[in-house]
């Protein structure tokens, strides 16, 4: 199957009361053309963040994020 997207070694923080918040640390996903994926966590995992990433919403604090056409995000 043909890879469409891969998150390589993400990772995302933020500031929330002058301390820095981990969301990601250095997360790698590949998603397949044609095949069905949940993403399942509870609350503050990172879900959200995860698709906002892939989406191009945001961007990691780290790491890359490429779709099938070209590099979406990325921090270099």
């Amino acid at each position: 199957m043909e890879n469409i997207l891969s998150l390589n070694n993400i990772s995302y923080k933020y500031q929330s009361g002058g301390k820095s918040q981990t969301i990601l640390l250095d997360t790698s996903y590949s998603f397949d053309a044609g095949t069905f994926y949940t993403i399942l966590g509870p609350s503050g995992s990172g879900k959200t963040t995860i698709l906002s990433i892939a989406s191009g919403l945001d961007i990691p604090s780290a790491g890359q994020c490429f779709n099938s056409k070209n590099k979406a995000t990325s921090t270099n």
